[in-house]
């Protein structure tokens, strides 16, 4: 496989969702590192989002030496339809998809995932920690690990009786996309985190965990027990006040501080 195929892989995942009338805002991204390159970054965005969610981050580790790719997954980006007939296995296979073709190209690469996407990350890294090809480091930001009861609900009674409810968040915050959402992607959601609870313990490469106090959408007792449930020995938190659920796009207060954070915890991993 050359070296080349990375980029020829990201084109061909662009145009698909180009050609599937994906928005300008909702297309893949990538980032060639500004300096010398030090490693790969795979950047995984939330639910009910698209990869403009990870762009600034994605932005900042590309100054600092990264590649980065900012993958779309699968039912995101075209309608609340499309996202109520995808699976949590869809999600998981788009993301190993990537992780393998990086891993198999001996490339040294971080997982970074934010909401859904460091649900995802955690769940990619604990099986290639599984098989002895563990990535060199997972971040986790906001995971979704742990949800309130609203959400619980949602996905056993309001996808029978209201399955695309109306998004109540203020339109300020871009990272959700939808008018509508699909609850059953909310039922995926816990499907998902199942899977990983049980391979947490696998995770043996560094781990770095960031969440608010004040996230009302995805609980910060879930990171705290994934801080708990790991392997690592090589682990990193940071609990931040004033901030939602997404850190780390413009609408989160202090964003910047928080992916100077999140820059520098990869940096120490790839130091160790």
């Amino acid at each position: 496989m050359k070296r080349t195929s990375i980029i020829t892989y990201f084109h061909q995942h662009r145009y698909t969702a180009q050609l599937s009338g994906a928005s300008d805002e909702a297309m893949p991204l990538y980032f060639a590192p500004r300096i010398k390159k030090r490693a790969t970054a795979l950047l995984v965005h939330g639910l009910f989002a698209y990869p403009w969610e990870m762009k600034h981050l994605g932005q900042e580790l590309s100054r600092n030496g990264y590649e980065v790719i900012i993958p779309l997954l699968p039912g995101h980006a075209f309608s609340p339809a499309a996202l109520a007939v995808t699976s949590y296995k869809d999600w998981i296979n788009a993301i190993m998809s990537w992780s393998e073709r990086i891993s198999a190209l001996n490339q040294h690469f971080i997982l970074v995932g934010e909401s859904l996407g460091a649900m995802l990350s955690l769940y990619c890294g604990a099986e290639l920690c599984r098989i002895k090809r563990a990535p060199l480091g997972i971040i986790s930001c906001s995971a979704a690990f742990t949800l309130p009861l609203r959400h619980h609900l949602s996905a056993r009674i309001a996808r029978r009786i209201h399955p695309f409810p109306k998004v109540r968040v203020s339109s300020v915050y871009r990272h959700v996309y939808m008018s509508h959402i699909a609850s059953a992607a909310v039922r995926e959601l816990l499907r998902l985190k199942k899977q990983v609870h049980k391979r947490l313990a696998y995770i043996s490469c560094p781990v770095g965990v960031f969440h608010s106090k004040n996230d009302r959408s995805a609980l910060i007792q879930g990171s705290k027990k994934i801080a708990a449930a790991v392997s690592s020995q090589q682990f990193y938190y940071r609990w931040y006040s004033g901030s939602a659920h997404v850190l780390i796009t413009p609408q989160s207060p202090d964003y910047q501080s928080r992916i100077q954070d999140i820059c520098g915890v990869i940096n120490n991993m790839l130091q160790f």
